[in-house]
């Protein structure tokens, strides 16, 4: 191989890596990336649990009022049986 174009073949595979480095560079994330993405995701995280807990105290409540009800169904009832089986 003449060495013009050994030459051309290392300086265009030089230019190659060059490229593809600077693109690895570019991609790679910065300190304050990394940090800015993990608030992101506590505050993602904070928001998930806040809403858990709402819907933990819904649930009690809609489950204490149906067994009220159903208490006062049933004690309904019972005064209707008492009330029946008097007359």
């Amino acid at each position: 191989m003449p060495d013009d174009r050994a030459q051309n073949l290392v300086s265009t595979i030089n230019e190659a890596l060059n490229d593809h480095s600077g693109q690895d560079r570019e991609d790679l994330a910065t300190k304050e990336l990394v940090k800015t993405e993990i608030r992101s995701v506590k505050d993602e995280i904070q928001s998930v649990r806040d809403q858990i807990r709402d819907l933990k105290v819904r649930m009690t409540r809609s489950i204490y009022l149906v067994n009220l009800i159903q208490f006062l169904a049933i004690v309904a009832s019972i005064i209707t049986i008492f009330t029946f089986l008097r007359k």
